[in-house]
């Protein structure tokens, strides 16, 4: 009788052990899933086959990821403040007018969001001495044009045009 419980016993454990691995390969599956969208949002490049890696490769790669998040989003602040606090004005106009530059040059926006856009920023070259309020007054209009073709668009254009005024002020 025993050796039927112990058989029983180490078919449940097995069973058990098995259910484990699958939800452990599920789980890893999953991280691995997350880790490589996460890569491709921000940029970066995944040098390792995650699949056949260990989960403390993958749980280093997700933490290596997240650093990379991070200082993507403290370099975004300091932008920023940077704008704000008009430091550094020169290379920052430079590179605004570059993102401009590389939305009139994206086959994939269509003409009426870039000549909108045009007409926003020469208002606003025009304005150099104007204060913020000024400005928006003048702006306000095409800026809500943009919220009615909807967020893409307005989402596409809001922080160009704001970093604008702000390195202007």
């Amino acid at each position: 009788m025993e050796n039927s419980v112990d058989k029983v016993y180490a078919y449940q454990l097995d069973s058990a052990i098995t259910h484990l691995n699958f939800i452990e390969r599920e789980k890893k599956e999953k991280q691995i899933s997350i880790i490589k969208q996460e890569a491709v949002k921000t940029g970066y490049v995944l040098d390792i086959d995650l699949a056949n890696a260990s989960q403390e490769k993958i749980y280093e790669t997700r933490d290596i990821i997240v650093g990379f998040i991070l200082q993507k989003l403290e370099n975004y602040k300091n932008n920023n403040s940077i704008c704000i606090n008009n430091n550094n004005n020169n290379s920052n106009t430079i590179s605004i007018e570059n993102r401009f530059q590389a939305i009139y040059d994206d086959t994939s926006i269509s003409d009426d969001i870039k000549n909108k856009l045009k007409e926003i920023e020469d208002m606003l070259n025009k304005s150099l001495n104007e204060n913020k309020n000024t400005k928006w007054s003048k702006i306000k209009d095409k800026v809500s044009w943009f919220i009615e073709k909807g967020f893409d668009a307005f989402s596409l254009v809001a922080p160009l045009i704001f970093q604008k005024m702000n390195n202007q002020s």
